[in-house]
């Protein structure tokens, strides 16, 4: 079993989204209960705050946006259609990437993410980059995409709280996919399963048990640990990604 973590913004190392589904029995779930925050819980990460409105572009305020949206087992090119369509955003796909995009078949839950954060998030399910010009995003290959924008890599502090919130588990032979969606809804986190041929998630659930509160950081962390998995924060999304 690998146990070797990326720390990419969690206290240990180790969709709500979720995003390609795993097998085993479903979680036992002891209608846990978010529990008030304890002294010793283990610092997060440095956080950052958003840029100042007034130094953004009429474009960049637009991709700062809220949206929401869930996709099961949908083109990719449905999803951008979407965002296209209800945030009225130009959203031109590369011919390059195009059949890519339309073969490549997502599960997807995100609420109250940035309309950016939103297209990069389909652009890595789909290993393609996004490319920000004037008023328009362009989807294309990941070499043309455009360097992430700065600080997203590094979580809010609302989000550190929403990664705060506690409970008690019960996991038996339980998959990642059932577990993202639990701690999804636990904490409010948007949290992104991604499974590429290259690097494939486990199949296998695993079990936990932890009767005392847990924060949803460690319970990620435990279960990424268990499952040799890589957790990653980009964002203010949980990605929880194949090795």
């Amino acid at each position: 079993m690998k146990s070797a973590i990326r720390n990419t913004g969690f206290a240990l190392s180790a969709i709500g989204a979720l995003v390609v589904g795993g097998c085993g029995d479903t979680p036992v779930d002891p209608a846990p209960t978010v529990a008030p925050a304890i002294d010793n819980e283990p610092a997060p990460e440095p956080v950052v705050e958003p840029p100042n409105p007034a130094e953004l572009t009429e474009f960049e305020k637009k991709l700062a946006e809220p949206v929401s949206f869930q996709f099961v087992g949908a083109s990719a090119t449905d999803a951008l259609n979407y965002i296209r369509q209800s945030q009225g955003v130009n959203v031109v796909v590369d011919p390059d990437v195009a059949e890519r995009v339309a073969k490549t078949a997502i599960t997807v839950k995100l609420t109250e993410a940035s309309i950016g954060a939103a297209l990069r998030t389909l652009a890595r399910l789909t290993g393609t980059g996004v490319q920000v010009e004037d008023n328009a995003v362009t989807i294309t290959s990941a070499a043309d995409g455009d360097a992430p924008p700065e600080g997203w890599d590094v979580e809010s502090e609302a989000f550190a709280k929403k990664l705060a919130a506690k409970t008690t588990v019960n996991f038996a032979e339980t998959p990642l996919s059932d577990i993202a969606d639990y701690l999804g809804r636990i904490s409010g986190a948007n949290i992104v399963l991604v499974s590429t041929p290259g690097k494939p998630l486990p199949e296998d659930g695993i079990s936990l048990q932890l009767d005392d509160p847990a924060s949803a950081r460690t319970i990620l962390n435990l279960s990424a640990k268990l499952s040799g998995v890589d957790i990653e924060i980009r964002d203010d999304i949980v990605f929880i990604v194949g090795k």
